[in-house]
Formats: C-alpha cells, sequence, structure tokens
C-alpha cells in the first residue's frame, strides 16, 4: 500500500481542472493527519515509518508548488 497514493491522484486532478485549490490543501492536509494517526496506532508494526515521512513531505512540497501562499502546508514531519 502507498500511503500516499492518493497525493499523486489529487495533484494531477488539480494539473488537470478537475480539483481547485483549496481541494488539493484539503487531500494534503488529510494525508499529513492521516499519517500522524497511522504511526499513533501501528508503531510497534514493521513499516518503514521513515520512509512513509520521506514520501510525505516530497508530495507536501510538491502540492505546495500549485497552492497559493495562503494554503499552503506549512509543516513537515520530523
Amino acid at each position: 500500500m502507498n500511503i500516499n497514493e492518493d497525493e499523486a491522484w489529487a495533484a494531477q486532478a488539480h494539473t488537470l481542472g478537475l480539483m481547485d485549490a483549496e481541494g488539493l490543501q484539503h487531500v494534503v492536509l488529510e494525508a499529513a493527519q492521516d499519517l500522524r494517526r497511522a504511526r499513533a496506532r501501528y508503531a510497534f508494526d514493521v513499516v518503514d515509518w521513515a520512509k512513509c515521512v520521506r514520501q510525505l513531505n516530497k508530495d507536501i512540497r510538491a502540492a505546495n508548488e500549485f497552492l497559493h501562499d495562503n494554503l499552503q502546508a506549512r509543516f513537515e514531519f520530523p
């Protein structure tokens, strides 16, 4: 399972004009929240959380390229 699959689709949908900037922002923020929940719930499972976090940070930066300053995700996971 690719935890950030929705963001790739969201960026594509935004690029194609199928989703506005607020929709893209919503997807990014919800994906970050989902990752926080998953890390808390499955912290002791065999998951490469560092890899998941790196990918999410990469997706957040990519999404921010499409978003105006007031809509940008202003956080990254440590």
